[in-house]
């Protein structure tokens, strides 16, 4: 929900930071594991691309960067958001990563096999 969440908010927002806080994907093995008690991990597509949530944050970063947002999460014990981690005093100092045209050709040929399989 968070990936969909950001997504949206890159285009119809057009915003220059992201800056996520207690949406950090990491579940406990026993225990409370949601706001609203014990639960189990948002399913994960049977896509091998989609199946890692570092990737997933990794490819949002990726995605704000191209068009101008730094994406940012505040500091927690752990995370599994791969964003830089800046302290709410620090959000003013947040840049995206370098255009992606900066960011090799590996993304771009990314981009490409995701419009191939329609994501």
């Amino acid at each position: 929900m968070a990936f969909t969440t950001g997504y949206w908010a890159l285009h119809a927002l057009k915003p220059s930071v992201l800056a996520f806080v207690g949406c950090d994907m990491v579940y406990a093995a026993s225990g409370n594991t949601h706001f609203y008690g014990s639960g189990d991990p948002d399913p994960l597509r049977d896509d091998l691309s989609l199946r890692s949530l570092e990737a997933k944050s990794a490819r949002l970063l990726l995605h704000a960067a191209e068009v101008g947002c730094a994406c940012v999460r505040l500091p927690t014990r752990e995370s599994r958001l791969v964003f830089p981690c800046l302290t709410e005093e620090d959000l003013f100092r947040a840049v995206p990563l370098k255009s992606s045209a900066n960011l090799g050709p590996l993304f771009e040929m990314a981009k490409s096999e995701e419009e191939r399989l329609g994501y």
